[in-house]
């Protein structure tokens, strides 16, 4: 609802004019009435304060716009319109008589210096024209100051301009109403500091000749309705000094929308410079038709330097797009250069540690760039947007200049549509990632387009290439697209170029489903894969952008793939749905990406994805389980993804549990899977198969009551904590243990059924310990010992003799049994017993009437303990 401002009456009270302000639009709209008397509104007498002329101005001007005849009017207050500027008021040009027929420094003379015309504000710009080759020129210093009285504006030309040329301003008038709406504050100790200001452009369109630059603080500059035409080959509006980064913070834009001019323009539309800038509803528009089918484009749209509290709110591509993408130059949309730390030639105000959050973003780029490079290492946040038609990926961003913080992304729609990348066909990548942390929720699995080599038939093959450096050694496998062939001729394959590899080794594997009809990821091991090793960058035709080779459809070779990798080469492109590399070529594991997900897993069941890691770490990290496919990748994740229905196997969870190479410390550490206490007993602790999972499901906190067929490992003592704990093993058929067999039901060692334990191995009882068989005597050993016995005597008819002989280890208190004598005894019978250390008694009887020899040699038997 429409607010009346103050009202002052006219001398006629007849008519009445209110003048009323619109809070949401900024504007004053005059509302007139039962005009019946005239009345000639310039009679009035103007101020003689130039910020009140501008209000006179403005007044007598809406006044004019009503068909008043006599009126009582309502007149804004000075102070609304001082700091509430229409950019409109501001186009300035006057004709001037300095001599600038030859290019140089020059003094210009101003007999009224308009209202923002400042000799004194740094990347002020002038427009010269009306006679030479018209030039917007950098004002360096004067006197002006914009307040009506005579000064001086210094520039120097490009150009000639003979007599007659005109000078004005070069930014429609923009940047003297920015300039003319600073507010003066008075500080706490008096001094007195200008910021703030409301700035209205538009509507209509504004030529703008040089970049237009806001260096006030706290100013809000809204150009709904407005467009700005940027006819020169620089970045169009600047936000803050890219020589002070801190100079400018709290910049406002709202709705800001620009048309590129310059054919094959590298710049961008808005750069920020400043802290904390707002730029709400930005809408792109085509570039203006140059020639053929030529229009002007922009580098990139909004270009971020150092602000570390910058919001994009709303930026819309629909209306049309100013990009182009080439081989040469494929910009994206949104960028921020970094490095981090430095300012490496981007401006030299600082640091470009850019921090932004992007929102309710619709990115609908055409195939004409990319959509968000966000380089600065410190941190970025896109949620509820839309990122569609780019060329080569939706997202890229990381650590690779340096930073620590993070890539958020919530909400976030991707599609790739029908773009084809302009270096070649090596696909279109959904995020990719140089080193650090990227978390994506909320969303559907991010899109992509992998290449697809050939397309002749129905045999699928897979094709990795395996990056070599030789400093570092061998790199992880990465997944370079698929093949659908009939066998015959030639598959041209094409990847994107990885500058510091030595060399490279090119595999191929069938995608032909295993037994359990799951897809073979990756080449792992030895096996039949090569169709090229160590193959050069200059054999694989790489120029920078792109490597090339033919598969003949040879017989794949052996090949050994590495068994631990050691490179992780630094991707500035690679395809996929996800790509995570390294933020620096090199050795060091830790400087690999990682991501976690939360993703809807409807409308795309999988995620494709290439990773420098492979299993030196964890490179995914998910909630809700997805089929991963591509590189050979470590991932973990938690919660099921397809339905236990499906005949999909959902993905496992992944855990290190240390390093492989811990130089020979960490020793004796507890689990990294601790369930730290279970209270009272008996209870399961890991529920391995469920026999009723139906009731586990409808259960309370799913944590139903255990049943007898259930497979566990649990516990059943009375306390199950601290050095209470018992341990148990259950399952429904038997507890089998095996010994270098992968579990094929029959190849067991050890097996226990309700019936029997069996043993397929021999038994040992250590020294030290018993066994007891039912309620027997307790035996610590079972051995079977030898004796030397020389040719004894004859045992006399119908008596006994006993022989000593050296047994050694016996003891006295052993048990003999199961003699075994070196040869037959015929009539005689022996048996033994211990009689002292290391000595057994052979006792030999003769139960007929005549004398029978003891056999000589040696004497067997089992002692007992």
């Amino acid at each position: 609802m429409n607010t009346p401002v103050p009202r002052t009456d006219c001398s006629d009270r007849e008519i009445k004019c209110t003048l009323e302000a619109d809070p949401v639009e900024r504007m004053i709209t005059p509302v007139c009435h039962n005009a019946t008397s005239s009345i000639d509104p310039r009679a009035r007498s103007a101020p003689s304060n130039p910020q009140q002329q501008l209000s006179h101005r403005l007044f007598l001007a809406i006044l004019a716009s009503c068909v008043v005849v006599g009126c009582t009017t309502a007149q804004p207050s000075e102070d609304r319109l001082q700091h509430t500027k229409q950019a409109s008021d501001f186009q300035w040009t006057v004709a001037a008589a300095e001599d600038l027929s030859s290019p140089g420094s020059k003094v210009l003379h101003l007999e009224h210096c308009a209202l923002g015309v400042s000799g004194a504000s740094p990347q002020y710009w002038v427009y010269i024209g009306g006679t030479g080759i018209p030039e917007a020129v950098l004002v360096t210093g004067g006197t002006c100051a914009g307040d009506g009285n005579p000064g001086t504006l210094k520039f120097t030309t490009g150009h000639t301009h003979p007599a007659g040329y005109t000078i004005g301003s070069a930014t429609a008038g923009i940047q003297e109403a920015t300039i003319a709406a600073l507010v003066d504050n008075v500080g706490a100790k008096n001094n007195h500091y200008y910021q703030g200001g409301y700035v209205r452009v538009g509507p209509g369109q504004f030529q703008l000749y040089a970049p237009l630059t806001i260096l006030a603080n706290n100013q809000t500059v809204d150009f709904s309705g407005s467009t700005v035409a940027c006819n020169f080959d620089a970045d169009c509006i600047n936000v803050g000094d890219k020589t002070r980064y801190n100079a400018t913070s709290n910049v406002t834009l709202v709705n800001p929308r620009g048309q590129p001019t310059v054919l094959h323009g590298q710049h961008s539309f808005i750069t920020v410079w400043g802290q904390k800038t707002r730029i709400f509803n930005l809408m792109t528009m085509p570039g203006k038709f140059i020639n053929g089918a030529s229009y002007g484009s922009f580098g990139s749209y909004v270009t971020v330097a150092s602000d570390q509290a910058f919001l994009l709110d709303g930026l819309d591509t629909t209306a049309g797009f100013g990009m182009e993408c080439t081989a040469a130059n494929c910009n994206a949309v949104i960028k921020a250069p970094g490095p981090f730390s430095g300012t490496g030639g981007f401006g030299s105000g600082g640091d470009n540690a850019a921090v932004g959050w992007i929102k309710n973003a619709n990115l609908n780029i055409q195939c004409m760039g990319n959509g968000i490079d966000w380089q600065s290492g410190n941190g970025l946040r896109v949620s509820d947007s839309v990122i569609e038609g780019y060329a080569q990926y939706g997202l890229r961003g990381g650590l690779a200049k340096g930073g620590y913080n993070m890539i958020s992304l919530e909400n976030v729609y991707e599609e790739v549509g029908n773009c084809r990348n302009p270096s070649g066909d090596i696909g279109i990548a959904g995020v990719i990632v140089q080193g650090g942390k990227i978390a994506i929720r909320d969303g559907e699995p991010l899109n992509a387009k992998i290449p697809r080599f050939a397309e002749t038939g129905s045999t699928a093959y897979l094709y990795y290439m395996v990056p070599h450096a030789s400093t570092y050694g061998y790199g992880n496998a990465l997944y370079m697209g698929d093949a659908l062939t009939n066998g015959s001729g030639t598959i041209l394959l094409v990847w994107p170029d990885i500058p510091m590899l030595a060399d490279m080794d090119i595999l191929k594997i069938p995608a032909a489903r295993d037994l359990n009809k799951d897809y073979l990821q990756g080449p792992y091991g030895t096996g039949n894969y090569a169709i090229a090793t160590g193959l050069t960058r200059a054999a694989a035709n790489c120029n920078g952008t792109i490597c090339t080779f033919k598969d003949t459809q040879i017989v794949p070779v052996k090949y050994t793939v590495p068994p631990r990798i050691t490179y992780f080469p630094f991707i500035t492109y690679w395809p996929g749905q996800l790509v995570l590399g390294p933020s620096v070529n090199g050795k060091w594991a830790t400087s690999n990406a990682w991501a976690e997900l939360a993703l809807n897993d409807l409308n795309a069941a999988g995620l494709v994805q290439a990773n420098t890691a492979g299993n030196t770490g964890q490179s995914i990290s998910m909630l809700r389980c997805l089929t991963v496919s591509g590189s050979p990748v470590w991932m973990s994740c938690l919660g099921s993804g397809a339905p236990a229905t499906t005949v999909f196997t959902p993905p496992s969870t992944l855990m290190s549990n240390k390093i492989a190479n811990d130089g020979g410390f960490m020793k004796n550490q507890k689990g990294r899977l601790n369930f730290l206490e279970s209270g009272s007993g008996p209870v399961h602790i890991v529920t391995l198969v469920d026999s009723n999972p139906n009731k586990t499901f409808a259960s309370q906190a799913n944590r139903a009551l255990n049943d007898a067929n259930d497979a566990y490992i649990g516990c059943d003592s009375q306390y199950c904590s601290g050095g209470a704990t018992g341990l148990t093993f259950g399952a429904p058929v038997s507890v089998s243990n095996y010994i270098g067999n992968a579990g094929d039901g029959k190849s067991w060692k050890e097996r226990l059924t309700e019936k029997e334990k069996i043993f397929a191995v021999p038994v040992v009882v250590r020294n030290g310990s018993t066994l007891t068989l039912g309620s027997g005597t307790p035996l610590s050993q079972m051995k079977v010992y030898k004796a030397n016995s020389p040719a004894g005597p004859r045992v006399p008819g119908q008596s006994c003799v006993d022989v000593k002989a050296t047994a050694s280890g016996l003891t006295d208190s052993d048990q003999i049994t199961g003699l075994r004598p070196p040869h037959p005894l015929g009539n005689l019978s022996v048996n033994g017993y211990a009689s002292a250390a290391d000595t057994v008694t052979l006792h030999f009887c003769n139960p007929t009437t005549l004398p029978v020899s003891i056999p000589a040699g040696e004497y067997s038997f089992l002692a007992l303990h």
